[in-house]
């Protein structure tokens, strides 16, 4: 299995205590990861090009941001909106060594940043979040099984 983190010493601790009960409580060995806070912030068009271009259909499934699932005030914007493709919080990720996804997400990355230099994320850096979730796409496609992470997984830490 392999458990990438992106927390805190204290928080990363409390969360390797009860990570060895993740697979159960997925049901199986699944890649596991959370919704994003807020949509992808891709139009559908740039969207469609970045699949297209990686190989991958279209998505047929949403994955409904954290910010729309709650109705916060962070939902404003987005409350018109109908097409919210999985989009993935690359801060915890959970996934079986077997799959490969460090290595489909690191290939996806750096194929979108060829095609598209100018998505950015936090701090006007580069943004791994289409990358995760294409890869995840990619590998749901193969066979591997994904489930959202239960929601005690998916936090703010800091």
């Amino acid at each position: 299995m392999r458990l990438i983190l992106g927390l805190g010493t204290s928080a990363a601790n409390r969360a390797l205590s009860e990570i060895h009960s993740l697979p159960t409580r997925l049901g199986g060995n699944y890649i596991a990861a959370s919704a994003t806070n807020g949509p992808c912030p891709l139009s559908r068009k740039h969207w469609l090009e970045i699949h297209q271009a990686l190989g991958l259909p279209y998505p047929n499934h949403q994955v409904i941001p954290l910010n729309v699932e709650l109705d916060t005030f962070q939902r404003a914007p987005y409350r018109r909106r109908k097409d919210f493709p999985p989009y993935y919080n690359g801060g915890i990720v959970y996934s079986p060594w077997a799959a490969g996804l460090g290595d489909v997400w690191r290939d996806h990355l750096e194929r979108i940043y060829q095609l598209a230099p100018h998505i950015t994320g936090f701090n006007k850096k580069i943004s791994n979040q289409p990358s995760l979730a294409t890869a995840i796409h990619s590998l749901q496609l193969q066979g591997h099984g994904f489930r959202l992470l239960p929601d005690a997984y998916h936090v703010r830490w800091t």
